[in-house]
């Protein structure tokens, strides 16, 4: 192989990894927004039981976990921003004939996987936070159902 082709071969394999990591960066925020837009609309039915019993048991639990859902949501919407700021200036930049700075890799892109980071660890956070809120919740319902058989 000359040099021209073994270029067209790396260019062909450069193209293909750069579409499969924004077919897996697009399915992982996919991914995050359905379990914490899921998990944050499926808690929302303790509401009903709040009001009717908000001195039982202690809410703080379930607002760290809807907190840490729209967080989490809040999070995953930064970085998908920031991904399509970045992958728009590279084209940009190959559109335009910039080779080099399209080879350069963007200070913006520094941000994206800290804040898909964060917004994993704000999903788990929010599960942690209503699994104990439930575990909370069942303790105090429990004693209640005992105080009234007494």
């Amino acid at each position: 192989m000359n040099k021209a082709d073994l270029l067209q071969v790396a260019d062909a394999y450069q193209g293909e990894l750069s579409r499969s990591k924004f077919e897996q960066e697009t399915q992982r925020d996919k991914t995050l927004v359905l379990l914490a837009g899921g998990a944050l609309t499926v808690s929302f039915a303790f509401i009903s039981s709040l009001v009717e019993h908000s001195r039982l048991f202690p809410v703080r639990w379930l607002i760290s976990a809807w907190t840490a859902w729209v967080l989490a949501l809040v999070t995953t919407l930064a970085a998908y921003t920031l991904s399509i700021r970045v992958y728009n200036q590279v084209i940009g930049f190959l559109s335009r004939g910039q080779w080099s700075a399209a080879r350069k890799t963007p200070k913006l892109a520094k941000y994206i996987e800290p804040l898909n980071i964060a917004a994993c660890a704000l999903v788990v956070w929010g599960f942690i936070g209503f699994g104990w809120f439930t575990i909370h919740a069942r303790q105090s319902t429990r004693k209640l159902e005992y105080a009234l058989h007494l």
